[in-house]
């Protein structure tokens, strides 16, 4: 039970990210996000302040959705 309510958790939270991702890009770029229960409970440049902040909340990182907003696109290229 308590597997399906995280996974339906998770699934809400993406759906969140994608039908906002050009506000949360103009409104958080280049930083992570934390969406949690479908609303932005942190943002920050730096990794460790945004685990700082979902501490300082009580947020349980496995439950959250943690997302980089960047309009670049790298290309990563791996040799053969």
């Amino acid at each position: 039970m308590q597997l399906k309510k995280n996974v339906d958790r998770f699934s809400k939270n993406c759906e969140y990210l994608e039908q906002h991702r050009e506000e949360l890009l103009e409104r958080y770029p280049e930083q992570s996000v934390t969406i949690f229960s479908e609303e932005v409970v942190s943002a920050a440049k730096d990794h460790e302040q945004l685990l700082d902040q979902l501490e300082a909340k009580g947020i349980p990182l496995g439950q959250a959705l943690r997302e980089y907003l960047t309009r670049s696109e790298d290309i990563l290229i791996l040799p053969g």
